[in-house]
């Protein structure tokens, strides 16, 4: 299959942009909302410092992940000649996500680290802050992503399937660049799936 089809979402994963405005601000405040803890209710210890963990580390590949391909397309390492402008269309605001996703690692290993019981780490609380420029970043990828960009531009299917090779060199996964640019619609649906675990423990 060649990166242009890749590249089509199908229909349930194509965003409409005002139900994810309207819908994303409130699937990650009604996850992270949280009564206070007391010491005593510690039976899911374990659990708990094993979703606080999954959530940072989670984070951290998909930053990673990100930061290797701003990486690539940034150095010129792909040798096939596209634009600017053809690069603006694929980096859309990779940046600005690549920024928050660093203040959310940063904010929840603060949290857990704030406090000698993992139990009490108020990560949600830590989140709380972050809600709303994790929620522009989101709406603004999802807005300006085009999911048939090889299609309208034919020259960069090379160029797609050149860089998804480099990336597989360098990390060893064989997901496609036209795959790896999909991850950022996920990542609100996955943080806000571990804190509603964490909420039931």
């Amino acid at each position: 299959m060649s990166p242009s089809q890749k590249r089509t979402l199908p229909n349930a994963m194509k965003p409409n942009h005002v139900v994810e405005e309207e819908n994303i601000y409130n699937i990650l405040e009604q996850t992270t909302k949280y009564k206070e803890r007391s010491p005593k209710q510690s039976s899911g210890h374990s659990l708990r410092c094993f979703l606080i963990d999954e959530i940072i580390e989670n984070e951290t590949k998909f930053k990673n992940e990100m930061a290797r391909i701003i990486s690539l397309l940034s150095s010129g390492d792909v040798e096939i000649p596209i634009t600017s402008e053809d690069l603006r269309l694929i980096f859309i605001n990779l940046r600005e996500y690549l920024t928050i996703s660093r203040e959310i690692i940063n904010a929840i290993k603060n949290a857990k680290e704030d406090t000698t019981d993992p139990e009490m780490a108020c990560v949600a609380g830590a989140f709380l802050p972050l809600i709303v420029p994790f929620k522009k970043v989101y709406v603004d990828y999802i807005k300006l992503f085009d999911p048939q960009l090889v299609q309208k531009r034919p020259h960069l299917e090379m160029y797609f399937e050149v860089a998804s090779a480099l990336l597989t060199e360098r990390d060893g996964n064989t997901v496609t660049l036209s795959d790896r640019l999909l991850a950022p619609f996920q990542r609100p649906f996955k943080i806000s799936n571990v804190f509603e675990r964490m909420k039931k423990v």
